[in-house]
């Protein structure tokens, strides 16, 4: 069972969704933008980032504007909601993994570079963002174990971690 962040017991916390805020958003320069116009803290903008890599790297490519959020608080500033609806995505064919994005990357939805990534961060105002990128391979290393762990078929398990392998190696990671 998965908690809600939308709920504290039985009262209902005001959640807006990007899609709700900004229809038309279609990239993650959009969603940093619509951040930095609720004022959000800059731990939340590298939050951002940090779910923009990890969605690059681990092939959830179901990263539209329904799947981010925003929670108001009790004195109406705004904070992004915890991450949800993340996962790998393969393709109608249900074998490989699907390669086109929802959100855009300067202007792309697949092929997207570790310098593509970096060039975001700096045009962004995305701080340390190759610290950033370590701790989501860090977590991403971890694949195996915990999806072992929880009882992942190995047929699931060597996809998945193939097509984390393979992204990490086109950006140069090799850990």
């Amino acid at each position: 069972m998965t908690k809600r962040f939308d709920r504290d017991g039985e009262k209902k916390v005001h959640t807006q969704t990007l899609a709700a805020i900004y229809p038309d958003a279609d990239s993650y320069e959009q969603l940093i933008m619509v951040c930095r116009k609720l004022h959000l803290p800059e731990a939340d903008c590298q939050e951002v980032f940090r779910r923009m890599v990890f969605n690059i790297l681990s092939n959830n490519t179901d990263d539209h504007n329904k799947n981010f959020s925003f929670i108001m608080q009790n004195d109406g500033s705004w904070r992004l909601s915890p991450a949800y609806d993340m996962t790998y995505i393969i393709d109608s064919g249900g074998y490989l993994p699907n390669e086109d994005h929802s959100l855009y990357i300067r202007a792309k939805l697949r092929n997207i570079t570790r310098e593509d990534v970096i060039q975001f961060a700096h045009d962004n105002g995305i701080r340390r963002p190759d610290s950033i990128i370590r701790d989501v391979v860090g977590a991403l290393n971890q694949f195996r174990s915990i999806a072992t762990k929880y009882g992942v078929s190995e047929q699931w398990i060597g996809r998945v971690e193939a097509t984390i392998i393979a992204h990490m190696k086109a950006w140069g990671i090799t850990d």
